[in-house]
């Protein structure tokens, strides 16, 4: 959006500035201050959460807070105490993010951008790795002892199971209507594979040709989709990122809907 929103380091006792660089005009802006700040989301230059630690705890230990950048008024969405957890993800509506207490899940919350109205999703409490777009929040599930993906429709509550497919299924990543996840559908567990869900239509496909243990989705977007595979050797581990175009591999339509196999 021609933009950078980032975290920039001013002095060796982690004070931190939350800085956004306007690509056109080539300008920097200090947004906030704060001690071991980190971003965790923005969108349009309207928000951005982020994660600091608050004035006398350590540094390891940050709440996550939600900035409206034309105001500069900084809204506490969750404290290290209650469980805040920087695995969330951004839409251009909403901030969905997993609550993590030691040794335990505490739910999945979402936040209205506009408002700063926070939502727990119930049933929610074994969920993480939440993921939102326009009226959804998807994330993985370990209400059954394995991970399974349930999402829910915010302006209804409805909840929906979302991969009830016998298999075990994780980490997704939402955009427009296209939601990808790591399944061991075609593995019989013994690995993952790359999915893509139609959200509208429920129609899956496989992405991935391999099956292997270190899949991780991107968000697919205009066509495209980008996911990581970590690879290790010689306890050596380092990361491999593929884009695929969805189009041209046969997997989306002119309309950019999934085509059923």
């Amino acid at each position: 959006e021609g933009e950078v929103v980032f975290a920039n380091k001013l002095d060796p006792d982690y004070n931190y500035a939350l800085t956004r660089f306007d690509i056109a005009s080539a300008t920097f802006t200090t947004l906030t201050v704060a001690t071991m700040i980190s971003n965790l989301g923005d969108v349009g230059g309207q928000h951005v959460v982020y994660a600091a630690a608050p004035p006398g705890r350590p540094e390891e230990l940050q709440d996550i807070y939600l900035l409206d950048i034309p105001t500069g008024q900084s809204t506490l969405l969750q404290t290290t105490d209650d469980g805040a957890s920087p695995g969330g993800d951004m839409s251009d509506t909403h901030y969905a993010w997993p609550s993590l207490l030691p040794n335990e899940f505490a739910g999945v919350w979402y936040v209205e951008l506009a408002t700063g109205q926070r939502t727990k999703i119930d049933g929610s409490t074994l969920g993480t790795y939440p993921s939102t777009w326009g009226d959804w929040v998807v994330w993985e599930d370990w209400r059954s002892g394995g991970p399974d993906l349930w999402g829910v429709r915010m302006g209804a509550a409805e909840e929906v199971h979302v991969t009830d497919n016998g298999a075990y299924n994780g980490f997704p990543r939402l955009r427009g209507h296209l939601l990808c996840f790591r399944t061991t559908l075609w593995a019989g567990g013994l690995g993952w594979d790359i999915a893509l869900m139609d959200m509208d239509t429920w129609a899956v496909r496989r992405v991935t040709a391999t099956t292997h243990p270190g899949y991780e989705c991107g968000h697919a977007d205009g066509g495209w989709l980008v996911y990581r595979k970590q690879v290790q050797q010689f306890f050596v581990g380092w990361d491999k990122i593929y884009a695929v175009n969805l189009v041209a591999a046969g997997l989306l339509d002119d309309q950019g809907h999934v085509i059923p196999e």
